[in-house]
């Protein structure tokens, strides 16, 4: 918002890159949602706590939508699998 405020006045808050991008510090690209969205992921991956508890930590009401919170890479879903198989698949 603040920087279409300053393109109507000529200015820019941005440096640009060559394709019309704003160069930005990694800090302002992230928001309290990222956080609120890392935090639930590395609890999850820590084991050390469980759905309810978590939920209470992140304000979710529906485990659903909790879980839509928990970002897993492929190797981090392939090692659960393999955690939650144990001694063998069978």
């Amino acid at each position: 918002m603040a920087e279409a405020k300053a393109k109507k006045k000529r200015k820019s808050l941005f440096e640009y890159d060559e394709k019309g991008h704003p160069i930005k510090e990694r800090w302002e690209l992230i928001a309290s949602h990222t956080a609120r969205r890392s935090c639930i992921t590395n609890m999850y991956l820590s084991g050390k706590f469980t759905v309810p508890q978590m939920m209470s930590v992140s304000g979710h009401k529906k485990e659903e939508m909790f879980k839509q919170y928990v970002k897993l890479s492929l190797d981090e879903y392939a090692d659960s699998v393999a955690s939650a198989a144990g001694d063998g698949l069978f």
